[in-house]
């Protein structure tokens, strides 16, 4: 769920171009009428309000969510987010951090800070989004597919293929005969760009997420379309949750 109704159905239709929102609702309710509580997976709309998103979903009554950085390329961001500023995502996500932090209430999980908190901390982190780890799951399409990270499609269609199909391979394979990019995700996974490495982020940030750093001129070797967003971001709940900055 992308926020309340008008921004979740701005992007968010069936195949008739109808909105979503309160059928996602529905299913909200079910949910809870089963006995489980829905983990949000908000995909950020630059240059919608995130504070008016966060509320929204805090006046339902959900206290467990993430925000997820729009997949787009080097090649593809300034297509769908043209002229919103140098850091929309950063402008986005920081009146919600301050929001939830000022709240202080532990039930309420927002993952994204969370695991940018944990990693300031000296922890692993929470998630593939920062860090540059290797992976760590494959993705299995509908047709059989064994494929590596499908947010790859974002950058080049068929990039992610790897020849293995569960119809004809096993997942024991998927070490010793797949092929291309899940092959180098699994192994030795993908280097930092030389801005990366000097970078005062590299620990905390690593590059940002794998298909967030490519452009079909320099593959994976540059920093996320999000840099700038990233470093604001960081920068504001380092210095609100009085972490120092580190070398």
């Amino acid at each position: 769920m992308d926020g309340p109704a008008a921004v979740h159905d701005s992007a968010r239709v069936d195949l008739l171009g109808r909105g979503s929102y309160h059928k996602t609702m529905a299913g909200i309710r079910i949910l809870r009428d089963g006995g489980m509580e829905p983990n949000i997976l908000c995909v950020i709309n630059p240059g919608h309000s995130g504070l008016d998103v966060y509320r929204h979903f805090r006046k339902e009554g959900i206290t467990w969510m993430t925000f997820l950085l729009p997949d787009v390329s080097h090649d593809s961001k300034d297509l769908f987010y043209p002229a919103l500023g140098p850091t929309p995502v950063a402008d986005y996500l920081i009146p919600i951090f301050d929001q939830w932090f000022a709240e202080d209430n532990p039930r309420v999980v927002v993952g994204i800070f969370w695991d940018l908190i944990q990693r300031l901390l000296g922890g692993p982190g929470t998630t593939d989004a920062f860090g540059n780890p290797l992976m760590t799951y494959v993705i299995v399409e509908t047709d059989g597919a064994i494929e590596a990270l499908d947010a790859l499609r974002v950058c080049e269609n068929g990039l992610a293929r790897s020849g293995l199909n569960v119809l004809t391979h096993d997942f024991d394979d998927v070490r010793t005969q797949s092929s291309g990019l899940l092959a180098q995700a699994l192994g030795e996974g993908f280097e930092l760009s030389p801005i990366c490495n000097a970078c005062e982020f590299r620990e905390i940030c690593g590059g940002g997420f794998l298909p967030h750093r490519y452009s079909r001129a320099n593959g994976f070797q540059n920093p996320s379309v999000w840099c700038r967003d990233i470093m604001a971001l960081v920068r504001h709940i380092r210095q609100t949750i009085g972490v120092a900055a580190y070398a």
